[in-house]
């Protein structure tokens, strides 16, 4: 899938209270960032999301930017004891 604005994929929800199937989306791809929010909400909103027949090696799993995963944090501020 080529890095396109606002591609809607789809999510389907599962049985039961969790899980939803995410389709349109090829993950070896780069992910635009509104795909890439469309499943982190899909992700939030059904605790699990199945995307089926993906070919995901190592290596394109960590190019993918951790930007969209991993929150920045700051270090606690030391306190005098």
């Amino acid at each position: 899938m080529s890095p396109v604005a606002n591609t809607q994929i789809s999510v389907t929800r599962l049985a039961g209270e969790i899980g939803a199937e995410v389709a349109g989306v090829d993950a070896s791809e780069y992910l635009p960032d509104d795909v890439a929010a469309q499943i982190r909400q899909a992700l939030l909103d059904h605790k699990v999301v199945f995307l089926h027949d993906q070919r995901l090696d190592y290596a394109t799993q960590v190019r993918q930017p951790a930007r969209r995963t991993a929150r920045p944090r700051r270090p606690a501020p030391r306190r005098a004891h």
